[in-house]
């Protein structure tokens, strides 16, 4: 008894610890109302459903004991059933109990699941759209119609167990007998036709809102594969299928309801009879037949009117109705003279910000020259945004944070896992545009902000520590007595986490829950936890705003900016539905995988939905690094969807205008909603039906060039000037945009290209421009394929067999210019004593060139490909007239120069010998020898003004 009692007491306790951390964590997070909003509607439901359900089925197994036959028949049957009688007869009370509180309590669970549900009809903001079928709005079908049919699915099943427990009841007390042909008192009789009315009248409910749920039926049809909405067979033979079905149906619950006085089942039969029969001829055969005989014969006309409700409300509801698509010739042309070509070759110049450092491939390259502790690490793939240079010029910039990894840790164990090696520490930054070859011939990125504390061009006093980050899964416990370690100016040090986030562990109680939610029992013992200790956990970006809104959808790229002296995670959140009536559904989970979320989990979408018709980014978080604030902003002020949510969860989602200006200029347009929008165009950016129908002109998105693996490719975010009717280039500024293309269904060559103004700060946000070529012009996986062949990438990778190194192919850059299509490749080398990723060529190829080509640099690669020289970007051209300075005649200049050039030649030869750990030796040794040069240069130049 006593190890009974502990083992309940026990199981009360762990549930207690799951509950009482829960409601800890959502009020150091300050978002106490979403748990208690959510808790207390679970309860609700669970309470009524529960006792409704419970009700239901008790008062029909009491009824029919109550209404049982004074006297039993004389006969085996009853005879036998007599000793179970007798067997229950003491505990009748306690099995009526049993029997309602275990179908209670499975019905109160079933019910609390349906929380968002009830939420959304409870608080449903109309769309001011009406379907075009029924004239309802929007609304009924992506809030009511949900609610009413979870409420019709209950009554079924307390109607259905209601039935089955009376009828056993009916059985077992007499009033039912099978043996020797069924036979029933007339109470029996009476009581068993009600329960059969109310089952026969909530399937009249049902086929009444059937009627609506066309509008939101998926169905298979050629011409879309995946439909939604009513066709013509929908409209012509099911939808009045189902009026004369409930009609029926309701005259046979009235049927039923008669038997209380007939006390015949006759009628009830033959009306169930010709219920069933009626919903197999007119529910089933009928409409097959309008299907076969007028429809297939003539299919397209038939289907053009629901064809082009589709077309409507599918661009409607993925708010693709506003894309601009524009015929473009794709073909391109070299100039014939040399002025032409050199306006060519200068356009090509000015035409983008071309990203060659890919944010996919040196994540790597990061990690080995920028994470200086084993115990720090950097994300495979990083992310790109935009900073303004040291002129105060925006420019694409490729981001990273340093963050903790615990597998480097020197010693592992609880406490250094827990409470010494607590956080990352610092952003690091790229030019996005590409390497510094003078700098560093190597390859590696020109890095803009760097070291350890990190120095550059991100402000002095910015909070580097990262507390909460991708990568920071593990629970710490901080700010007691035990110093965590930590970086200053002057190296390595300790520190104490002074945040507001986290949960007191003072508290006995606290230490006791956490330690059963944890599975460690350290925590309630451990001396380092003490006054001040707080436990930080769930310290994902993603996980902490899926935690506080859990009725949104989560991007899968949450990234990093620095705003206002601190680093914040951006993260991108959508509302949806699967209620849109017409609107064709998508996957999420399909449609938003590519080459990078095959290869890393964590930037898949989170969704509360994975079939959905309606989407909105409607909101925009921020996650501070530091101290885990969440930060939840209204974006689409005119979402119903979102304003739905925000009746439900007052106070959680703060208005558009509290975004900061600082924080704007870091939003951009959301890769998952692109890589949704862009899944439809491939179809819907056809409005005629008729061409519709045919599919003739189906689009695809192209699998990646650079993977082997058959993903498609991923959109890349670059600054380009997109082609406008009326405009020239000369006109335009470059527009910071997320960029993807199609091919024909089927087929390599390029089909379109399509852009979005990705800058929150433009006045065009979000406006999508689509070239659709009218010309032969070769797809990614063509252009991919002619580098390949290229004889100079042949001889490149030759070379590179004999020192063990691999070729690495970046982001394919696609970017319209002067009707044609540039290509750009930034190539990377891999391997040798260095097993990371540099930049080494560049591959460029123009629609109206003959062949690609492959050159150390891009201005290289641009002089080729036009066949005119240009200055590369950012180096203003040499003045010839500018007399050069005479050599230094200090010896000590000379002799820093001299080591400076010396370790310059050894550094060449490491680099063709593949060494290219030697390489960065040596190039250090250069670095220092050229500053100890400049310093002795300042020395001998003040001491000539002093003796002047």
């Amino acid at each position: 008894m006593t190890l009974g009692v502990l083992a309940v007491l026990a199981m009360l306790f762990v549930m207690f610890a799951g509950f009482w951390t829960d409601w800890l964590w959502y009020r150091s997070v300050h978002y106490s109302s979403v748990f208690t909003t959510t808790l207390w509607t679970k309860i609700g439901l669970f309470a009524v459903f529960g006792l409704l359900m419970a009700a239901a089925v008790g008062f029909n197994i009491w009824l029919a004991h109550r209404l049982r036959p004074p006297l039993s028949a004389m006969s085996l049957e009853q005879q036998s059933l007599d000793r179970y009688r007798m067997g229950i007869a003491p505990y009748k009370k306690w099995i009526l109990l049993a029997i309602t509180a275990l179908v209670g309590l499975i019905a109160g669970a079933s019910a609390s699941g349906q929380w968002r549900t009830w939420l959304m009809w409870v608080n449903g903001v109309p769309f001011n759209q009406k379907d075009p079928q029924f004239g309802m709005d929007v609304a009924f079908y992506a809030f009511d119609l949900p609610w009413y049919r979870f409420l019709l699915g209950f009554g079924f099943a307390a109607a259905v167990l209601s039935l089955i427990s009376a009828a056993l009841t009916h059985y077992l007390y007499g009033g039912l007998r099978v043996t020797g042909g069924a036979r029933a008192t007339s109470a029996a009789t009476g009581h068993l036709s009600v329960l059969l009315g109310l089952f026969v009248a909530l399937k009249a409910v049902a086929y009444w809102l059937d009627r609506y749920g066309l509008a939101v039926k998926s169905s298979d049809f050629k011409a879309t594969g995946n439909w939604t909405g009513l066709r013509y067979v929908d409209a012509n033979a099911y939808l009045p299928a189902k009026t004369i079905l409930f009609c029926i149906a309701a005259i046979c619950a009235v049927l039923f309801f008669a038997t209380l006085w007939r006390r015949t089942w006759q009628l009830p039969v033959i009306g169930f009879g010709l219920m069933v029969l009626s919903a197999i001829l007119i529910g089933g055969l009928y409409p097959a037949i309008v299907q076969k005989f007028q429809v297939e014969p003539n299919e397209q006309a038939k289907e053009q009117e629901y064809i082009e409700k589709n077309i409507e409300a599918t661009r409607k509801a993925y708010d693709i109705d506003g894309v601009q698509i524009q015929d473009y010739s794709g073909k391109g042309a070299t100039g014939s003279s040399d002025a032409a070509k050199t306006e060519q070759r200068k356009q090509a110049d000015a035409q983008a910000s071309y990203r060659l450092i890919d944010p996919n491939v040196v994540g790597p390259t990061f990690d080995t020259l920028q994470r200086l502790r084993k115990y720090y690490q950097f994300p495979t793939t990083l992310d790109v945004d935009r900073y303004k240079d040291a002129s105060g010029k925006e420019q694409d910039t490729v981001i990273g944070l340093r963050e903790l990894d615990l597998d480097g840790i020197p010693k592992r164990n609880w406490i250094n896992d827990h409470f010494t090696y607590t956080h990352g520490y610092g952003a690091i930054t790229a030019k996005g545009t590409g390497t510094d070859p003078k700098a560093d011939p190597a390859g590696s990125p020109e890095f803009t902000e760097k070291g350890l504390p990190t120095t550059g061009m991100l402000p002095d006093n910015y909070e580097q520590r990262i507390y909460y980050g991708e990568k920071t899964e593990q629970y710490s416990i901080v700010g007691g007595p035990q110093k965590e370690l930590d970086y200053e100016k002057d190296g390595e040090q300790t520190t104490s986490y002074k945040g507001d986030s986290g949960v007191d562990l003072s508290n006995p109680i606290n230490r006791a829950a956490y330690a059963v939610a944890f599975s460690e029992p350290q925590i309630m013992y451990s001396g380092a936890i003490g006054e001040g200790s707080k436990i930080l956990y769930n310290r994902t970006p993603k996980e902490r705003v899926e935690a506080v809104a859990p009725w949104l959808t989560i991007d899968g790229d949450a990234y990093p900016a620095v705003i206002n002296g601190k680093i914040q995670w951006i993260v991108d959140a959508y509302t949806t539905t699967n209620g849109y009536p017409y609107a064709s559904r998508t996957t999420l989970g399909d449609t938003t995988a590519d080459s990078l979320t095959a290869a890393n989990n964590q930037r898949a979408v989170v969704a509360q939905q994975n079939q959905v018709n309606y989407i909105r980014n409607s909101v925009k978080a921020t996650v501070d690094a530091y101290d885990g604030s969440v930060k939840l902003y209204e974006w689409d002020e005119n979402d119903p969807v979102l304003k739905t949510w925000m009746k439900a969860f007052p106070g959680t989602v703060e208005k558009k205008s509290e975004i900061s200006a600082q924080l704007k200029e870091h939003l951009r347009y959301p890769q998952d909603l692109f890589k949704v929008q862009r899944e439809l165009l491939t179809r819907y950016h056809v409005e005629d039906a008729r061409q519709f129908y045919s599919g003739s002109d189906v689009w695809q998105v192209p699998d990646d060039p650079t993977n082997k693996e058959k993903n498609a490719v991923p959109p890349y975010y670059l600054s380009l000037k997109m082609p406008e009717k009326g405009k020239t280039p000369a006109d335009q500024d470059q527009k910071f945009s997320l960029t993807t293309t199609f091919t024909p269904n089927g087929r390599p060559n390029l089909q379109a290209f399509m852009a979005v103004d990705a800058d929150a700060n433009s006045s065009e946000y979000g406006t999508i421009r689509v070239l659709n070529v009218k010309s032969e012009v070769p797809g990614p996986q063509q252009v991919q394929s002619e580098l390949n062949g290229n004889n100079e990438v042949a001889t490149f990778v030759r070379d590179l067999r004999g020192t063990d190194s691999d070729i690495v192919y970046g982001n394919l850059l696609t970017i319209p210019l002067d009707e044609g299509f540039l290509y750009v490749e930034p190539v990377y080398v891999k391997g040798g004593n260095a097993n990371y990723p540099l930049l080494k060529k560049v591959g460029v190829s123009y629609t109206g060139a003959r062949d690609p080509v492959f050159k150390d640099t891009l201005a290289e690669s641009f002089d080729a490909v036009f066949g005119a020289q240009g200055a590369e970007t950012g180096e203003p051209p040499e003045d010839p007239e500018k007399p050069t300075p005479p050599p230094s005649s200090d010896p000590t200049v000379k002799e820093a120069l001299d080591e400076a050039q010396k370790a310059f030649d050894e550094a060449d030869k490491a680099l063709k010998a593949g060494d290219l750990s030697g390489y960065d030796e040596a190039m250090q040794k250069a670095e220092d020898a050229v500053k100890r040069a400049i310093e002795a240069e300042k020395k001998s130049e003040d001491k000539a003004r002093k003796d002047e």
